[in-house]
């Protein structure tokens, strides 16, 4: 599914000049910066060489499932390759339309924290995509302009017992994609690493609630055997760097600029 260029078309516009004579298409993405057409060409690029086993030997988790398809990491994963997985949302009014419209996955009504807990409050925001369990983190959001419609109690989970849970014995995770408002380093960190292993894992900084954040995921990251490998204007995406030495090569030197 193509569509023309929107930016193209515009700057053609706006230079007065004339269009190309090849039609400029726009690759179909569904991430907020299309995150998800990154993640799914480095893994192509590796599954094509025979790095990474078949698409069925692997699943996906997005932790803030939110909307099936707008600023969403794992649908395009779905239709290009068949993969399944798990979207887990806390805010019970998403979870109708992501069962109705992603209905090969798992969804999981819950909110994921680091805490042993059997529940937790939700702030709802009145945009959908900016409630969290951070009440401040909608206050401060734009000066306070979006505002906070009512709070809920939810079921919690810690990110371990939902892999445990919910993740076939048989399978491995492609990608981790974690997007809950302010509470994404503190579930990384809850995260047993030695144990789960995703090729991928995407991470949202939130500079705004946490000056710092994005630097403080890397290094984290980076304890764990992740490289950055990708910096949108909004998501951090990290690679298990087992992998590196057959994305670059194996006869692949140096630079001593390095």
């Amino acid at each position: 599914m193509l569509f023309p260029n929107p930016f193209v078309y515009q700057r053609t516009l706006e230079a007065d000049i004339k269009s190309a004579t090849i039609p400029s298409m726009l690759e179909q993405h569904y991430g907020q910066c299309g995150e998800d057409l990154i993640i799914f060409s480095i893994a192509r690029a590796l599954q094509t060489q025979g790095h990474i086993g078949n698409w069925a030997d692997y699943v996906y988790v997005e932790i803030g499932g939110n909307h099936a398809f707008a600023g969403n990491n794992t649908y395009l994963l779905h239709i290009y390759t068949g993969m399944t997985g798990i979207l887990v949302e806390a805010n019970p009014a998403l979870i109708p339309d992501l069962q109705k419209a992603r209905p090969a996955d798992q969804i999981i009504h819950a909110a994921i924290t680091n805490e042993d807990v059997g529940t937790v409050e939700l702030f709802v925001s009145n945009h959908h995509e900016l409630s969290s369990l951070h009440k401040e983190f909608i206050e401060i959001w734009h000066g306070g302009q979006v505002g906070i419609k009512n709070s809920v109690q939810v079921a919690a989970m810690r990110p371990n017992q939902l892999f445990e849970n919910h993740i076939p014995t048989d399978k491995n995770i492609l990608l981790l994609s974690i997007d809950v408002e302010g509470k994404d380093l503190d579930i990384a960190k809850d995260i047993d690493f030695s144990r789960w292993r995703p090729l991928f894992v995407q991470l949202e900084p939130s500079e705004h609630f946490a000056s710092g954040e994005g630097n403080r995921m890397t290094a984290f990251m980076q304890q764990q055997g992740y490289a950055l490998i990708s910096c949108t204007n909004v998501n951090l995406i990290y690679i298990d760097q087992a992998i590196l030495p057959k994305l670059i090569g194996s006869n692949h030197q140096p630079n001593p600029a390095e």
